[in-house]
């Protein structure tokens, strides 16, 4: 993307605050020129990437406590003195967000959504990623600033298949170099069996917030089960819901992985 197409830089404008968010922890938040910041919507990759990028800074090390050492830092629940214990942290600081890129308005309540996936799923699309948080929003805000330096787009799907080469696109945006001897190491500790085995050093909260715990937040990490689950009018139905909000760049993207404006 050439300088004369590339996006304004993104200013915050309103505060997002519900039963998960309160975006106002940012507000404290102290920038070094080397922070990293993983944004995704939810199960999406975010503790994926997470894990890669702790192997990364640490050189494949067993035992990281990604949670503690990488929290989410709008997470209501976190303690507030989160901002003051990252204050503290010496090594290059990695953490968490599902905000949209201008924190958008807040939901007034709590609603836990139906334990059934196809009724969720439904409640999901009809109500834009009820009872989670706006979905097609926090997409496009993110599609909007692609084009930014200091913003990487990964996909759940490039990461399935690839993962040590996703692991090096990452190292080499984040300027980490890689000791290759690490690099089997590294690679083995970001893979689904490996993090699921050590799920409650990576889960928000060391999992307690999900039922059965921190080893069903790791789930499956295969993409595609819908294909099962729903009927052609009803995956037609969203594939045309997608290109509706996104447009048909962002909406292929999302589908595939693949992108054409780079």
């Amino acid at each position: 993307m050439t300088d004369a197409a590339m996006p304004a830089w993104p200013v915050k404008t309103r505060e997002l605050h519900t039963h998960h968010f309160k975006s106002t922890r940012w507000n404290d938040f102290r920038f070094r020129d080397d922070d990293i910041v993983i944004a995704t919507y939810a199960k999406s990759g975010t503790t994926w990437t997470q894990q890669i990028v702790s192997q990364l800074i640490f050189g494949g090390a067993e035992g990281i406590n990604v949670h503690q050492l990488s929290p989410w830092v709008d997470l209501r629940t976190i303690p507030e003195e989160v901002i003051a214990a990252l204050d503290q942290q010496a090594h290059r600081r990695f953490v968490k967000t599902h905000l949209p890129v201008d924190a958008l308005v807040f939901l007034p309540q709590f609603e836990r959504g139906t334990s059934d996936p196809y009724e969720f799923y439904r409640s999901w699309l009809a109500g834009n990623g009820y009872p989670i948080w706006p979905y097609w929003a926090h997409l496009r805000s993110w599609w909007a600033i692609r084009g930014l330096p200091n913003v990487m787009l990964l996909h759940f799907d490039e990461m399935k298949a690839d993962l040590e080469g996703t692991i090096r696109r990452i190292a080499d945006f984040l300027g980490i170099a890689i000791d290759e001897a690490l690099m089997p190491e590294i690679v083995a500790h970001c893979t689904f069996s490996y993090m699921k085995e050590h799920a409650v050093e990576m889960a928000p909260r060391g999992g307690i917030m999900w039922q059965g715990g921190a080893r069903t937040f790791i789930n499956k990490g295969t993409n595609g089960r819908w294909r099962d689950s729903l009927s052609a009018d009803e995956i037609a139905e969203y594939e045309a819901k997608a290109q509706t909000e996104l447009g048909p760049e962002c909406a292929h993207w999302l589908a595939t992985g693949e992108r054409s404006d780079t």
